[in-house]
């Protein structure tokens, strides 16, 4: 119960703490600098990334394309002659752990050759 506590307290100050402490000390510096706009622009352009780099972490699986389908279907040596159609791709992941779900709607004649 408190391995768990502690576990979960030290991911939130990693992931939410740190960041959000960054952002504070880019306003601060700004704010030394006499300039509380130039702060704020920091803040918030950092800000921005950190925001653009979590929506593109939960919505990954949106842009996942026909050359992606390609490329891991390369790495597997699996080679498909005709078109294909991506059904269903789903990834997940936490601490040491990940997978990845690609369905595929494929020709016969590559169902047979395969």
């Amino acid at each position: 119960m408190l391995d768990d506590f502690i576990f979960s307290s030290i991911l939130f100050l990693i992931f939410i703490g740190l960041p959000i402490g960054f952002l504070f000390l880019l306003y601060h510096i700004g704010k030394k600098l006499e300039s509380k706009r130039t702060g704020i622009i920091l803040s918030a352009s950092v800000g921005l990334v950190f925001l653009l780099c979590f929506l593109y972490l939960r919505f990954e699986d949106q842009f996942f394309s026909k050359s992606n389908a390609r490329d891991l279907l390369a790495e597997n040596k699996i080679e498909l002659k005709e078109d294909f159609e991506i059904v269903n791709h789903k990834t997940d992941w936490g601490i040491g752990d990940f997978y990845q779900r690609l369905e595929l709607k494929i020709s016969n004649s590559d169902r047979l050759r395969l």
